[in-house]
This record gives structure tokens, C-alpha cells and sequence, in this order.
């Protein structure tokens, strides 16, 4: 099996009041990192969520519309102030 990498876009983080100090559980993942393969002309990807909550998968046939689909999906499983600064993907290739 082989290994590519690429890193995406930036996602925007909320403003945090300057008087508010960031506790443990408020501050945001760095990073997620979604394993990516291509399968019957399908882009799959998946990522498992370390805290136990469940994680993400999703596919498309493009790879546009797959990384539109991931940022929506990481936007949506985490609280706002939670969101992740940067999405990265593994590609894995079954040669």
C-alpha cells in the first residue's frame, strides 16, 4: 500500500473575546487527518473521531465536491470554538 499526503485550507476559527482564557477543553484540535482511497471511481473518506464520538466518512465521485463535503461534515461534528485549523488527507493506494 502507498501513502500520499495533502494539506487543505485553512478552516476559519471563531473570535474569542480577549478577556476569555482558553481552558483545556476549549482549545481547538490542530488537525484532522481523513485516510483517503479511491474505490470503483469513488473518492472514500474516513476519519475516526480519538475521543470515542463517532468520527466522519464520506465519498464522492470528485474530489471537489469531496473536500466541499469534508469541511461541511468537520463543521458540523464539532462545537464551534472546537473546530480544527487545518484538514489534512492521507491518500492510500492499494498497488
Amino acid at each position: 500500500m502507498t501513502v500520499a499526503e495533502r494539506t487543505v485550507a485553512t478552516i476559519a476559527q471563531p473570535q474569542v473575546e480577549a478577556d476569555e482564557q482558553p481552558t483545556r477543553a476549549h482549545v481547538p484540535i490542530a488537525e484532522v487527518v481523513f485516510a483517503v482511497i479511491e474505490e470503483d471511481g469513488r473518492y472514500v473518506a474516513r476519519w475516526d473521531d480519538p475521543s470515542g464520538r463517532g468520527g466522519i466518512t464520506t465519498q464522492s465521485e470528485s474530489w471537489e465536491a469531496l473536500e466541499e463535503m469534508l469541511s461541511e461534515a468537520v463543521l458540523c461534528h464539532f462545537d464551534d470554538e472546537k473546530v480544527p485549523t487545518s484538514l489534512r488527507y492521507v491518500f492510500l493506494s492499494r498497488s
